[in-house]
């Protein structure tokens, strides 16, 4: 089945809620009801926190809205390969995430862009965040 825009978000939300499981953690589906969140999760230890789940197909910018901070809420970027279906997950602390949106958005502005645009990180700016399973509570 070829990825598609709709099923790679799906794919990659599956495979956070699988990963997650696997170590121990209890993880709920959200719904609109939950703009934010895409996983709610209780770590092993009790902890309840929220994550947002970006995923995509190609190597492109991560497109999103300005990130919220908490320590109760952490973002899962999925990359999927299209080729061969190997996903990888870049998990940063929502403060993390937010400090490299704004210094991306505030070099763009600084070199002519217009401040209404929708902002995000380049491709690469997640990548030393792979696999961070060590930041999530427990």
């Amino acid at each position: 089945m070829k990825l598609t825009t709709h099923n790679v978000e799906q794919a990659g939300r599956c495979y956070a809620l699988y990963e997650l499981a696997r170590r121990g953690y209890v993880v709920q589906f959200t719904d609109s009801r939950f703009p934010d969140e895409d996983l709610l999760i209780v770590s092993p230890n009790g902890f309840h926190f929220g994550i947002d789940i970006k995923a995509q197909r190609t190597k492109n910018f991560w497109l999103m809205r300005e990130p919220k901070v908490s320590d109760q809420f952490f973002y899962l970027l999925t990359y999927i390969d299209a080729e061969n279906g190997i996903p990888s997950i870049y998990i940063l602390p929502s403060g993390d995430m937010q400090r490299l949106w704004h210094e991306y958005r505030d070099r763009m502005i600084a070199n002519g862009a217009k401040e209404n645009k929708m902002w995000g990180i380049n491709w690469a700016t997640p990548h030393p965040y792979i696999d961070n399973w060590l930041c999530l509570p427990l």
